[in-house]
């Protein structure tokens, strides 16, 4: 089934279903594992202190690393202040270094961020921007702007109603890269 904006949603309907789903996904983690296939997310979001980071932010980096055996780090904790590089050159050249990047846009912060990079062909590609639904229809400037230009060029807008949605989503996209790298790697592709 596909929603009203693309994004892929899959309704599982019995036990048995849902049993089948864990196992694949349990398969999936474990060949890639097998195959040293690491994958590295850094995570953008609302900060320290806000209820977000703990319903949200930290359920995410907690989900990628555990359950899915990745790598996820949060850029707060790998700005060096010992350097000349400013924070925003620091960030984007993590952005750089990581394979993919996810932004969820819940708060100023992480709004700023987004509005620093979408635009950033070398990084643009690696970003996955998480917008809450109720803010993804609103007619601001920023979702008929940048987060539109982005989503038609990328594609790597998705919508979320909760935390638990979020977590799906983010779960089902890493998986669905562990694929295609198990694919590529084992030359069946």
């Amino acid at each position: 089934m596909t929603s009203e904006n693309g994004d892929e949603e899959i309704v599982i309907k019995t036990e048995r279903t849902k049993i089948a789903a864990k196992i694949i996904k349990s398969c999936i983690i474990q060949k890639t594992a097998g195959m040293n296939i690491k994958l590295r997310f850094l995570i953008f979001g609302p900060g320290q202190g806000s209820a977000e980071y703990n319903t949200h932010r930290i359920p995410v980096k907690l989900m990628i690393e555990q359950d899915l055996r990745q790598i996820a780090d949060f850029p707060e904790n790998n700005i060096k202040t010992s350097t000349t590089l400013n924070v925003t050159v620091q960030e984007y050249l993590m952005m750089r270094d990581y394979d993919f990047t996810i932004i969820l846009l819940l708060s100023i912060g992480s709004i700023s961020e987004y509005s620093m990079y979408f635009s950033k062909e070398d990084v643009a590609p690696k970003i996955r921007l998480y917008v809450l639904k109720k803010y993804a229809a609103s007619k601001s400037f920023l979702m008929k702007g940048p987060v539109r230009a982005f989503n038609r060029v990328y594609r790597q807008v998705y919508t979320f109603t909760n935390p638990a949605q979020l977590l799906s989503k983010i779960s089902n996209l890493v998986i669905d890269i562990l694929n295609y790298k198990m694919l590529v790697r084992s030359g069946l592709s």
